[in-house]
């Protein structure tokens, strides 16, 4: 399982956004909301959880996400405002 999750990480993942393909594919999804949940965000490694971004990958994903979709407030997802918009939240 971990070869699968290092190649979805490293090689499908960084094709699929660098062709913009998840942009074609979000324009056929009927849900415009999608929230990201992060288990952890450090430049520490450690062996006990292995699901913490780097700091640098992290900022390269919020950078990524600003420039291509509006970030909203979990709680304006909810309360449906942006009902007609792609909007992405993201926590730690």
């Amino acid at each position: 399982m971990l070869i699968v999750k290092n190649i979805a990480k490293n090689i499908a993942f960084p094709i699929i956004t660098g062709l913009g393909i998840e942009k074609l594919l979000s324009k056929k999804s009927k849900n415009n909301n999608l929230i990201l949940c992060f288990h952890g965000v450090s430049n520490f490694k450690s062996n006990i959880n292995k699901r913490h971004m780097p700091v640098a990958q992290f900022e390269s994903l919020v950078i990524y996400l600003k420039n291509n979709f509006e970030i909203v407030n979990v709680r304006d997802i909810f309360i449906n405002k942006n009902a007609d918009k792609k909007t992405y939240s993201y926590h730690l």
